[in-house]
């Protein structure tokens, strides 16, 4: 059942990231799920911080949704390889029961940003978070891909084991 795998290590980073807090501005922008486009013409290091911008956004938005409660919206704007671990209602169920074993977030904080590229999947971007919970803290990886419309798009969710 190596797709029910994929998920559940998926769904336990998003629970990780459920209650990240946000500032009001990037809420707002990550509430509306638009990632903001980097600029094909600008210098490399002003590209890279783009999507350093949009993948923290992307990240934002996951655990916002997942503050809400909206892991149906976290699966509708995943990758399609995200998709192919497992159906939205598997998806929906581990969510659930996942944040009713972690309890409640107390804190998490941004610890890393890395950007690597996949023969397959093209640029993934990772978030690293120090995550707080009631019951446990551990450290995740939120990878995203670059969807055709620009946006970005959840990938892969990844416990640090310590």
């Amino acid at each position: 059942m190596k797709p029910v795998r994929h998920l559940k290590t998926v769904v336990l980073l998003i629970a990780v990231c459920a209650t990240v807090g946000c500032s009001p501005k990037k809420e707002e922008k990550a509430a509306k799920g638009a990632a903001p486009q980097a600029n094909s013409g600008a210098s490399t290091a002003t590209k890279d911080d783009a999507n350093k911008n949009d993948a923290v956004t992307a990240a934002e938005r996951v655990c916002l949704q997942m503050r809400n409660g909206d892991f149906a919206a976290i699966y509708k704007q995943s990758s399609p390889a995200f998709k192919q671990s497992g159906s939205e209602a598997q998806f929906v169920s581990f969510m659930k029961g996942l944040q009713q074993k972690t309890g409640a977030l107390k804190a998490a904080k941004e610890a890393d940003y890395k950007s690597a590229e996949n023969k397959e999947l093209g640029t993934i971007y990772s978030v690293t978070c120090d995550m707080e919970f009631q019951a446990l803290k551990k450290s995740q990886i939120f990878t995203f891909v670059r969807l055709s419309n620009g946006n970005m798009a959840l990938s892969g969710i990844h416990e640090i084991k310590e």
